[in-house]
């Protein structure tokens, strides 16, 4: 389960990444929103996601709490660090 949130975590955190770096670069909006749904990176995540910013909706709700998400971290790392896998599998 740690690793599946891991996963989701850094979708949404790179869709808000990639949302960014468009919006200064001088992209509309919905195009934006329009060229990530029909990527390859369209995920149902993803898709799920787009629907609501289509409308830019204040009512998206995380799925998992900050707290939670800090502590997941912390599994995640002290997992990494006690089986000696490599540093760049970060929170």
């Amino acid at each position: 389960m740690l690793a599946i949130n891991h996963f989701l975590r850094s979708t949404v955190v790179l869709l808000a990444q990639a949302l960014m770096l468009d919006t200064r670069g001088g992209l509309g909006w919905l195009d934006m929103l329009q060229v990530i749904g029909d990527s390859f990176a369209a995920s149902p995540l993803v898709n799920c996601e787009l629907e609501a910013l289509r409308f830019r909706r204040a009512d998206i709700e995380a799925a998992v709490s900050k707290r939670q998400s800090r502590q997941q971290c912390r599994r995640v790392t002290t997992i990494r660090d006690h089986r000696g896998m490599a540093r760049y599998i970060a929170c």
